[in-house]
């Protein structure tokens, strides 16, 4: 597995976000049931807001599990379907442009 940068913090659009490397807690589904996710970002209205980003992913999937949660802080008002296509096809594309996690 590549190392990644365990970095603390990041500025997304002028608001500064801490940056947790923790699982974060589950999520209901619709139907009751509570479902593991790969990460988590608070509202930039929060007052310390944060992105939680699982540790144990794989490297690919932390990579998009970062663009997928700045994208939610970045473009809070979108919803998730539109963040979740953002992020899968900006690793799609960094990717194929040959950037590597070593």
């Amino acid at each position: 597995m590549a190392r990644v940068r365990r970095i603390r913090s990041a500025s997304m659009r002028g608001k500064e976000y801490r940056i947790r490397w923790k699982r974060p807690p589950p999520v209901m589904t619709p139907d009751g049931r509570p479902q593991l996710v790969d990460g988590m970002c608070q509202a930039p209205l929060s007052k310390n807001p944060e992105i939680w980003i699982a540790p144990d992913l794989p490297t690919i999937r932390m990579m998009w599990a970062l663009l997928h949660e700045s994208g939610h802080a970045c473009m809070w008002d979108i919803d998730e379907e539109a963040v979740d296509e953002t992020a899968e096809s900006q690793t799609a594309l960094l990717i194929r442009a040959g950037f590597t996690l070593v």
